[in-house]
């Protein structure tokens, strides 16, 4: 099984704070948060994963290169930040015609359950690409690509629709793309030249894509400060779950 992992964005959202170090290697806790993709990745039986980078990234093959994962790790360069559609597609000849995963490492995960694993159980029974979504509240559909699946209540369900940071207005529900997906081959050539993978996936669904709804997952967006911040305490937290008075009471 394949993955790729692309992490070759130039973290606009995080400012000056990427200017020294890509945000794929802040630590979230005890470890960088694109280990944490890794580890995810290998613990749902994926053992070939290729990472996408840009030419500045260096640092994060220097730092994975120094543990030991029991999967086949591989790099790829994408020579100019075209968006995640191309940094997709730069993995082309890796993938070939195989399913493959997508894991975003903007995206860390609190998973007791490990949601690759059940997109790849999903693929195999329904033998079409399937990707992960979960419920937001108002104005934050305007921050994730958001899915129509005809008001199904089912867990897993077609997709009708799928359309990239709609105005609250124009959202057609609440499920918001987390960024894991299984993917069948055939979405390879629609990846050239896609402004956002939300078009990508469009052009997939008259042959079927399935939405997997994750009500309980706890996500943290690290391409933004605020959930950086987040990330960390919670993390912290629950492993010295005793320290929580100790860090938020202010001396007197």
């Amino acid at each position: 099984m394949k993955a790729v992992i692309p992490a070759a964005g130039l973290g606009s959202r995080l400012g000056n704070m990427t200017l020294s170090q890509s945000k794929e290697l802040f630590t979230v806790w005890d470890r960088p948060a694109i280990q944490y993709i890794i580890e995810e990745s290998i613990s749902a039986g994926i053992d070939e994963i290729c990472i996408i980078v840009s030419s500045s990234k260096s640092a994060i093959k220097e730092h994975l290169d120094k543990i030991n994962f029991d999967a086949s790790i591989y790099y790829i360069t994408q020579r100019e930040p075209r968006g995640l559609p191309d940094a997709i597609y730069t993995a082309k000849g890796f993938l070939r015609d195989d399913m493959f995963a997508v894991l975003l490492p903007d995206d860390v995960l609190v998973d007791n359950y490990n949601l690759i694993n059940i997109l790849i159980r999903l693929y195999k029974r329904f033998k079409r690409s399937i990707i992960a979504v979960h419920p937001v509240e108002g104005d934050d559909v305007s921050k994730y690509g958001i899915v129509d699946c005809g008001g199904s209540d089912a867990s897993c369900a077609p997709i009708n629709h799928i359309v990239e940071k709609p105005t609250p207005a124009d959202a057609p529900s609440n499920l918001a793309v987390i960024g894991r997906y299984v993917f069948e081959p055939d979405i390879v050539p629609y990846l050239k030249n896609a402004d956002n993978l939300a078009i990508s996936i469009s052009r997939l669904i008259p042959r079927g894509v399935y939405a997997y709804t994750c009500d309980s997952l706890k996500r943290y967006d690290i391409g933004s400060p605020s959930e950086l911040l987040r990330a960390n305490i919670d993390f912290y937290l629950a492993h010295h779950p005793n320290d929580s008075e100790r860090l938020f009471t202010r001396p007197v």
